[in-house]
């Protein structure tokens, strides 16, 4: 554990942690570190549009022990026991580095891998002036370049270390790869490296010498966009700059939109992306959370797929989050009277008209008895294990399609009696005594009752709603202040994340974005009666923001049977959520 600070403006908050941390350049690229070998994503990894994700630098290492990590939100400093102190930061060019308060070896390893191979890796290290030139060739068939600029003395080593990574090794996934020691450059008190990847010697050289040219521009704009985005004392401050980090414009895309998660989820999905607008409505990204909606209302010729935009299996649930954020853009904006100035009629009826047609034809392919099927896999709780796929009529899917049924009642009210019919059959065929099912013949307690209650409290009364959530917390709740993603009496339960193999992921692991969904459920329902709940709910998110985890970054979930951070180090619903419930 070493010591935590983040600091914003006149926020200062002091803790301790592992001191993992992450930056992105916000156009798909990303560089995280840690201490020790913690994964395989730690390090430099590169989007690049015809190879995917590509890795180069593995760490740069000083022989001493860390003692502090401060996040600044642009930029993250690191103090060691030797009174060393380092800075990194990432623009939308490089990485930049600086060590001062430091006499000695500073070590550059390398793991420029295209994929899991390990035959036919060649590296070639030259340098001049003050660029260091790393090209890399796997197989005779690929070739990638480093450039490392302000290296004013380079000793080369060559040799190659077998890594183990102790986070993958816990999730069942390869955790042992063989990474290039370089060599050291030689650091006399100070110095200061811009890092930069290529196709070539001179296109490396030239970005890294370009970016190097324009390094006050770039840190001045990065620094004048935090303090003009983020609210130094706002409570929401960093969730706000957690989700802000994943909002992406990738190269040679003409779409900006939301990354699922880091370090593996490095794609739109559709259900992320509109459960994280609620988010961005609050903080008035108008125009962004439109050209987000309007691009997924391009694409209801057919069902919505997981990924955007197309792949992975059928999203049953994102045609219903569709909705309920257009209703709440509309929501706010009427709140502002502004209406008008973002939305013209003719858009307007363009929504309608392409809701109305997606929900005739759901009822059509998908419904069953009066409500809504889906298939295996296509909720939220999309990891099957051993037979456990939640196909059939699931609760959550039934409010998120009255969540379009409100959508398309506000834009013309001819669907009111059609709407009122549906929650009719949803109640009658979901609500026993003071339970509301997980599914039509399925009694298993789950936590997807919140999120029918975000979508659509209308579907119970409240004192039935009281009920439903005394049954699910009773049921699902965690000691440290979090819920289990199925009751925890449920012989499918598993008490501690199993890893890469899905078996816990939702059967017991603990999702920090449906704690915080759940949070905010009870605390508009009756924020008294749940007090110490939503306190407890509230910390906790908290407490993995701030500690655990990557600094400053929301984690995906937890082990049900104590808080740790597991999953991905940064997912954009987690923080998205704890935005809304710090908010509310």
């Amino acid at each position: 554990m070493v010591r935590i600070i983040h600091e914003f403006g006149k926020q200062h908050i002091e803790g301790e942690g592992d001191g993992l941390f992450v930056l992105t350049d916000k156009k798909g690229s990303f560089f995280s570190a840690c201490g020790e070998n913690l994964t395989k994503y730690n390090g430099l990894q590169h989007y690049d549009p015809q190879h995917g994700y590509v890795k180069s630098l593995e760490r740069l290492s000083l022989p001493a022990k860390i003692t502090t990590v401060i996040n600044r939100v642009t930029n993250v400093e690191r103090q060691y026991d030797n009174g060393a102190v380092e800075t990194y930061w990432m623009s939308s060019k490089s990485l930049h580095y600086t060590v001062k308060n430091y006499h000695g070896q500073l070590e550059v390893v390398l793991d420029m891998r295209r994929d899991e191979k390990t035959e036919g890796r060649v590296y070639h290290v030259t340098h001049e002036d003050d660029v260091l030139l790393i090209r890399y060739e796997q197989e005779g068939d690929y070739v990638d370049v480093l450039a490392i600029k302000g290296v004013h003395g380079f000793t080369a080593t060559g040799t190659w270390s077998e890594e183990r990574y102790a986070y993958d090794e816990r999730r069942k996934d390869k955790s042992a790869y063989w990474v290039y020691h370089a060599g050291t450059i030689s650091v006399e008190g100070e110095a200061h490296l811009i890092i930069a990847r290529g196709h070539s010697a001179e296109h490396a050289t030239t970005l890294v010498q370009t970016a190097n040219a324009e390094e006050s521009h770039l840190q001045n704009s990065i620094e004048h966009y935090a303090f003009t985005e983020f609210t130094a004392q706002h409570p929401g401050l960093f969730a706000h700059t957690a989700l802000d980090a994943l909002v992406t414009n990738k190269p040679g895309e003409k779409v900006t939109g939301i990354f699922a998660g880091l370090p593996w989820f490095t794609q739109y999905w559709s259900r992320d992306e509109l459960i994280s607008l609620g988010a961005l409505i609050r903080i008035e990204k108008f125009g962004l959370v439109k050209e987000i909606l309007t691009r997924y209302y391009e694409l209801l010729d057919k069902p919505l797929q997981a990924h955007y935009p197309s792949g992975g299996l059928l999203a049953a649930d994102s045609l219903g989050w569709l909705a309920k954020r257009t209703l709440d853009l509309l929501q706010a904006l009427d709140e502002r009277g502004i209406r008008k100035k973002h939305f013209t009629r003719l858009e307007l009826a363009y929504i309608k008209d392409r809701m109305a047609t997606a929900v005739e034809e759901l009822l059509a392919v998908r419904g069953e008895d009066g409500l809504v099927r889906n298939g295996p896999g296509e909720t939220w709780m999309d990891a099957a294990f051993d037979g456990d796929h939640r196909a059939g009529i699931r609760v959550e899917i039934q409010a998120l399609t009255l969540a379009c049924y409100r959508l398309l009642r506000v834009l013309d009210e001819k669907w009111h009696e059609e709407g009122h019919a549906f929650a009719e059959r949803a109640r009658t065929k979901l609500y026993r005594e003071g339970r509301l099912l997980d599914g039509v013949r399925d009694e298993t307690t789950r936590p997807n009752v919140f999120i029918a209650y975000y979508v659509y409290p209308e579907l119970l009364s409240a004192a039935q709603w009281k009920k439903v959530f005394d049954d699910a917390l009773a049921k699902l709740w965690c000691s440290w202040g979090g819920l289990a993603s199925i009751d925890t009496n449920d012989p499918r339960y598993c008490e501690r994340y199993s890893g890469a193999d899905d078996k816990s992921y939702h059967r017991g692991d603990s999702w920090y974005w449906i704690n915080a969904l759940a949070a905010i459920c009870l605390k508009r329902l009756d924020a008294k009666k749940w007090q110490d709940a939503i306190s407890q709910l509230k910390d906790a998110c908290l407490n993995d923001l701030l500690w655990q985890g990557a600094l400053g970054h929301c984690s995906e979930l937890s082990s049900a049977k104590q808080q740790e951070w597991a999953g991905t180090f940064s997912q954009a619903w987690s923080a998205a959520l704890l935005y809304e419930l710090l908010t509310e």
